[in-house]
């Protein structure tokens, strides 16, 4: 069985949980979802998937950023992917 070229394939998994009593020393969102990416990359044994990567999607939450996917392509190096907000349970 063949599989169509555009089938989402995930290839690592990665996340991070941040509990600081003092939310000054807390990092910011999208550093932590930069981490969570980075930690997927190493569980799949290669920083180029994040510069391959052809979408990204991140759940709206109560950020002030307007495409948190945007910045969060920026940082890994996947200028070209598309970004999305998409609900949570999506």
């Amino acid at each position: 069985m063949s599989l169509d070229e555009s089938t989402p394939i995930l290839v690592g998994a990665g996340a991070i949980t941040q509990r600081e009593e003092d939310p000054s020393a807390a990092l910011e969102a999208i550093a932590l979802m930069e981490q969570a990416v980075r930690r997927a990359a190493a569980d799949a044994g290669s920083d180029e998937l994040l510069r391959r990567a052809s979408s990204i999607r991140v759940t709206n939450g109560i950020w002030d950023y307007p495409d948190p996917g945007r910045i969060l392509a920026e940082r890994v190096g996947a200028t070209s992917a598309r970004t999305d907000l998409v609900e949570v349970g999506v």
